[in-house]
This record gives C-alpha cells, sequence and structure tokens, in this order.
C-alpha cells in the first residue's frame, strides 16, 4: 500500500513539473526571459527527477524494511510454535511420569468385600503407591454415629509394599466414633477395639487402636510428625506410635488416616497401676475430655486453665472420693501456681 501511494505521489509531481514547464514557456517574450524561464523549467524538472530518484530509493528501502520485519516476524512465529510444540512434549512427558491420583483412583471404586479390593491390588493397580490400606465393614453395612455405643464388623489390613508384616483379613472387631468436637467434622475419627489383641505394625499386641482422621490437618502428618519427634527427644514416658493408611468403610473409600496407639495404662503403653484404690498412685488424666465439668460421679472436674479434665485411670467403677479429691487439687494448686508466676 506504501509503494502505491509514493507511485501517486511521483506521478503527481512529475505532472505538476509538467504544467509549470509549459506555462512558463508560453508567457515568455524574447528579450532572454524565455531563455531565463527555460533554465528555471529545466532546473524544475531536475529537482522533480531527483525527488523522483529519493522516492525510488526511499521505496526500496521501506520494502527491504519490511521484507526483513515479515521476516522477523516470521522467524518469530516459527520460534513460538516450537516453544509451545515443546511445552506441550514436556506436559504430555511430565503426565505421562506423574503417579496416578490415588485418591480418585480408589473413590472410583465399587467394592462388596475384601476380596474385590485385594483381586483391585493384585492386578498391578498402583503399583508405586504402597501405603497399607485397612478395609473395615460394619454388620449390614450399619453407619457409625456414636461416639459411645460401638458396632460389630471386621477389620482387614494389607500391608502393601511392605513384606514384614503378615495380613490380617476379617478380623472381629468392635467401632465406634472418636472425638469431641472433630466428631462434628465431615472426616471422623474411629476407635477399633478387637475381640483380642492383635498386634499392627510390629507394635505390641493391644485390642484398642485409633484411626484419627486429621482432618484439619491438609497435610495429614503432623500428627505423626509430633510423635516422631517425640520419640527422638527420649524424655516422655510413652509416645503412640502412629502409620499412614489409606482406609475403605464398607467397601468406600474415607480418605488417609492415622492409626495409632491408644493412650491407655498396660504393658508395651504406658506403665502404671491400674486401678489401684491408693491415694499415692499412678493417674491417667485427659484434658478436654468432656464438653463440661459435672459432678464427682462422672470423673470429670473444671480448673481455670485445664478447663475440663477426665480420670481415665483408675476407671470410674473403683474411683475413690480421695483420689478425686488429690488430683482436683492437685490440678489447681497447679493452676493457682501458674497464674500467680511463682511455681508449685
Amino acid at each position: 500500500m506504501k509503494r502505491y501511494l509514493l507511485q501517486l505521489r511521483i506521478i503527481s509531481l512529475m505532472l505538476a513539473a509538467v504544467f509549470l514547464f509549459v506555462g512558463c514557456a508560453g508567457s515568455g517574450s524574447g528579450d532572454g526571459t524565455e531563455s531565463a524561464s527555460e533554465t528555471e523549467g529545466s532546473d524544475t524538472v531536475t529537482d522533480t527527477n531527483a525527488e523522483v530518484t529519493s522516492a525510488e530509493e526511499v521505496t526500496d528501502t521501506e520494502t527491504e524494511t519490511d521484507t526483513t520485519t515479515a521476516s522477523t516476524e516470521t522467524a518469530e512465529t516459527t520460534a513460538e510454535e516450537t516453544s509451545a510444540q515443546e511445552e506441550t512434549t514436556a506436559e504430555e512427558t511430565t503426565a505421562e511420569d506423574e503417579p496416578e491420583n490415588v485418591s480418585v483412583s480408589y473413590s472410583e471404586l465399587s467394592l462388596d468385600s475384601v476380596s474385590e479390593l485385594k483381586e483391585y491390588i493384585s492386578d498391578g493397580a498402583l503399583d508405586t503407591y504402597s501405603l497399607p490400606i485397612i478395609y473395615i465393614t460394619t454388620e449390614g453395612g450399619s453407619e457409625i454415629t456414636s461416639t459411645e455405643e460401638y458396632i460389630s464388623g471386621s477389620f482387614s489390613i494389607f500391608y502393601k509394599g511392605t513384606e514384614t508384616y503378615s495380613d490380617i483379613e476379617e478380623k472381629s472387631m468392635n467401632v465406634r466414633g472418636r472425638g469431641h468436637s472433630s466428631w462434628k467434622l465431615d472426616k471422623k475419627s474411629y476407635k477399633i477395639k478387637f475381640d483380642k489383641k492383635t498386634s499392627l505394625f510390629g507394635l505390641t499386641a493391644a485390642k484398642e487402636w485409633c484411626l484419627i482422621a486429621n482432618h484439619s490437618d491438609c497435610s495429614l502428618i503432623r500428627n505423626t510428625l509430633a510423635m516422631e519427634m517425640a520419640t527422638v527427644l527420649d524424655s516422655f514416658i510413652f509416645v503412640p506410635t502412629s502409620h499412614m493408611v489409606d482406609v475403605f468403610l464398607n467397601g468406600t473409600y474415607i480418605g488417609v488416616y492415622s492409626i495409632c496407639e491408644q493412650i491407655e495404662m498396660k504393658d508395651g503403653r504406658i506403665p502404671g497401676d491400674r486401678n489401684s484404690t491408693e491415694v499415692d498412685t499412678d493417674y491417667l488424666l485427659e484434658l478436654g475430655g468432656n464438653e463440661k465439668a459435672t459432678s464427682f460421679g462422672n470423673n470429670v472436674f473444671a480448673t481455670e486453665l485445664c478447663v475440663y479434665v477426665t480420670i481415665e485411670e483408675p476407671d470410674e467403677a473403683v474411683l475413690t472420693y480421695e483420689q478425686y479429691s488429690y488430683i482436683s487439687s492437685y490440678l489447681k494448686a497447679v493452676d493457682d501456681a501458674i497464674m500467680s508466676g511463682g511455681g508449685v
């Protein structure tokens, strides 16, 4: 388009020069004016020719510039296309290398039995994923709706990718909900109680085990990490051992959980004299164990800092009033000492 405009401009200049030359020749006289006019006209034509030459040079330069620009744009376009192709290839390669989304794969399953789950695993599904799997079935597929009442069922565990321990299939147990305020969350924690003492992950055999949901922890590992750190510190009488597992409930995948030892007085866990009636004995207390303070009969009391305290051991059935008074007075003295800053 620029080239056509320049050509029109050149033609206009040439026509103007011709008209100027003709006009000057027609108006001249024989006393030398005509000669002067011819000279001026000749100069004008010469100047016009110079303009034409200059315009042609400009046109050629602009054409070369346009060509160079077009070539540069073409090169840039080619480079962008190549880069896009490389990025697409890299994304495809990365997608192929990334492990399959386990939660999605498990959530898509519809399992009616433990055997179906085991068949799914044995078919090579998620071979590179080795998190152990726990499969819980409640009697009649009943929902777990209480943190106090147990319902019967069976428990299976597959130590996927771990040959150290022997799998357990359909072992009888009872299960209930676990937690206080956490029980109101979408992902529930559970308490497992076997009919007979059972060892999981090579730990001390016991009837009671905990499945912790870690609902408020997006990383799902804070509890396990805290327990590992406490073990390294080597300053605690007992630290529950925790393992990460995938959990199925009545054929439905419910997520990644931590299975850990129940905190209780017994061999292999917290050492102590259980259910003694002596005042000078061992006690196991749970802080925040109830939503409100009640009477001595329910072995729960409150202090300013400790808030609600439940006496787990000695058991409520054998707990004496003297023991209750001793524990209550001791913790209130601790509260007072902390509040005053004077120490116990």
